[in-house]
């Protein structure tokens, strides 16, 4: 019994070793002392693995920075250009190259990027630049950096990160997860070359390791106030300084090309606890994530036309949202705030925390539409043959036209342009908006052939009193109108029973429907009587005639007469005649003639009965 109660202490002692170890041993703080990753317990600073990663078999260069992304580590290499991936053992994976020249920190932003500041423009790289992946390592594009000096670390503070810059224009710049620069932490001009930055929570600060003692103060580690950029805290004994990280105990590990020490910042002495040239820190979690819980919500989901993506509702709220479940699984492509939610896709939500995936959850989501105002126009319209559906009128013109109500009530058969009209159909037009559709505007068209052109004598002669039905044309059934404005334009018809005016042109044309013909002029010369030629001084005789027909004028000078047959073809012609004349008129046939005389512009007509 005593030898057993002697073992006790030492086996408590080894279990409870034993179940610290397994609780807190994969928290790790990692530092590159080239070609090392060195790991530090996270509370005291203790080195526990000084050769975790050997990086000699990838000839590295300078190893500058490290970063847990999910169940991976990835390690920026400032001269290769490359970011080199191990998995949580140490095994190298793969490396990530193009598009980088001189890169130095790296993070991972809004759990769903990872942020690498980029300082040249070799390798296809976009010069002094925030470099952008997925967190499959898929270049996603960079956003620029500011001024003339170039981006050196970057660190994500929640909701927005914190950039540092070196040369003269060092400062600390405030970004959101956009790229959108939000204003500085840190100005220029108070020191200069800021490497490594981490966040002092429980101070509302930040510590910044500056290397350089050209500037405004000289190396070493600074602590910022957050609030206003002042100077809260200075410690410079051990000059230009590279890496920083807090520890659990309270102190603060940073490192420099000598080695990596313990500062207490409550005296101001360091500790050395490592010789060789180091850079940055970094935190790990060795043991393979443990995926958050999965998001949880309806699995359908109905919004207004306009939703985005933000208004999709699940719990947790701050997940990640992808167009695919591929994306969701690899964490890549996931979809920006304010993506327009579109009828019948499905969405996958995914909680990330500290680089961990949850399984995704699948959202499928219906859009109600805004039903768009209903077309308006004349529900009956008239065309010309060869009108096609472009040329209704409705409001508004953007319409699509279906053949049938049917068609227009489910989208089916939608009329394609330059669809010929037909006479009688009806069309249905319907005012489609965001695949909202108005209700359907129906119009009955008409459409009609242009006639042919009247033919007929264009000039004619007929008796006073005579009216507008009395003009010979073919077809029969014309419409006269008083000029050829109006006939061309349909407008103001000469009503049934005009009175003919003497020397008028009247025109004619055929109508169909809203289709007119060429029309067709026709100049009217009315016949007087012999008591109205003796007005003038003019004398014919005899009439009835056989052979001779004298036509005399006792006032005015004759300057044309003709004869015309009854059909009104010319069948004899005196230019110039005097003012007595006798004219030979039997080879002429029986039957009704029409003499014209013309004394200068003015012409009289009168009817002759030749025996």
């Amino acid at each position: 019994m005593k030898k057993i109660t002697s073992l006790l202490p030492k086996i408590l002692w080894i279990v409870l070793l034993c179940v610290s170890s397994q609780t807190f041993s994969q928290d790790r703080i990692a530092i590159l002392q080239e070609p090392f990753v060195v790991l530090l317990d996270p509370e005291d600073g203790t080195i526990l693995n000084p050769t975790f990663i050997d990086l000699s078999p990838l000839s590295q260069g300078t190893p500058k920075a490290l970063l847990q992304v999910n169940n991976q580590i990835w390690i920026t290499d400032q001269i290769e250009d490359r970011i080199d991936r191990f998995d949580l053992e140490g095994n190298y994976l793969s490396t990530i190259s193009g598009g980088l020249d001189n890169i130095r920190g790296l993070e991972l932003v809004n759990s769903s990027e990872v942020w690498v500041t980029n300082a040249g423009a070799g390798n296809g790289a976009p010069g002094n630049a925030i470099v952008r992946f997925d967190l499959a390592g898929n270049n996603l594009g960079f956003y620029a950096g500011t001024g003339t000096d170039t981006t050196f670390d970057i660190i994500d503070v929640g909701g927005e990160v914190y950039i540092s810059y070196i040369g003269p224009q060092t400062k600390i710049e405030r970004r959101d997860y956009n790229g959108n620069v939000l204003g500085n932490i840190v100005g220029t001009g108070v020191v200069n070359f800021i490497q490594q930055m981490e966040v002092n929570t429980t101070n509302s600060s930040v510590y910044a390791a500056v290397f350089s003692t050209s500037g405004g103060n000289p190396s070493g580690l600074y602590e910022f106030s957050i609030a206003n950029g002042s100077i809260l805290n200075y410690w410079g004994n051990q000059g230009s300084l590279r890496g920083v990280a807090q520890l659990g105990d309270g102190n603060i590990l940073i490192s420099n090309g000598s080695g990596v020490y313990i500062l207490d910042p409550n005296t101001g002495t360091t500790n050395s606890i490592s010789g060789s040239s180091s850079q940055y820190f970094g935190r790990l979690q060795l043991s393979p994530c443990t995926p958050p819980p999965t998001p949880t919500g309806d699995a359908t989901q109905t919004f207004n036309e306009g939703a985005t993506i933000d208004d999709i509702v699940v719990d947790p709220s701050d997940v990640t949202w992808f167009a695919t479940e591929a994306d969701a699984l690899a964490g890549t492509n996931p979809l920006p705030p304010g993506t327009l939610l579109v009828d019948g896709a499905t969405y996958y939500a995914v909680n990330i925390v500290s680089g961990c995936l949850s399984a995704p959850f699948a959202v499928t989501v219906t859009i109600l539409c805004t039903t768009p105002p209903t077309p308006t126009g004349d529900s009956n319209q008239s065309f010309v043959d060869g009108a096609t559906i472009e040329d209704i009128v409705v409001d508004p013109t953007d319409v699509t036209w279906f053949p049938t109500e049917n068609d227009a009530l489910n989208s089916t058969n939608p009329l394609p342009p330059g669809t010929l009209l037909v006479d009688g159909e009806t069309y249905w037009a319907v005012n489609i908006v965001n695949d909202c559709k108005s209700t359907p505007f129906p119009v009955t068209v008409s459409v009609c052939t242009i006639p042919a052109a009247p033919t007929g004598d264009t000039e004619q002669t007929l008796a006073q009193g005579a009216t507008i039905e009395d003009i010979v044309v073919n077809p029969a059934d014309v419409t006269w109108f008083a000029t050829e404005n109006d006939a061309l334009n349909n407008t103001n018809p000469l009503p049934v029973g005009t009175i003919l005016v003497d020397g008028a042109t009247y025109w004619a044309a055929s109508i169909n429907g809203i289709c007119v013909s060429e029309p067709l002029g026709v100049t009217i010369t009315l016949l007087l009587g012999i008591s109205e030629f003796e007005q003038f001084g003019i004398t014919i005789y005899p009439n009835p005639a056989s052979d001779i027909l004298v036509v005399t004028s006792e006032q005015f000078r004759l300057t044309k007469i003709s004869i015309y047959n009854i059909l009104g073809a010319k069948v004899m012609d005196i230019k110039s005649p005097s003012n007595e004349n006798t004219l030979s008129i039997a080879q002429l046939m029986s039957g009704i003639y029409i003499v014209q005389v013309q004394m200068n512009e003015q012409r009289f007509s009168t009817k002759l009965i030749k025996n």
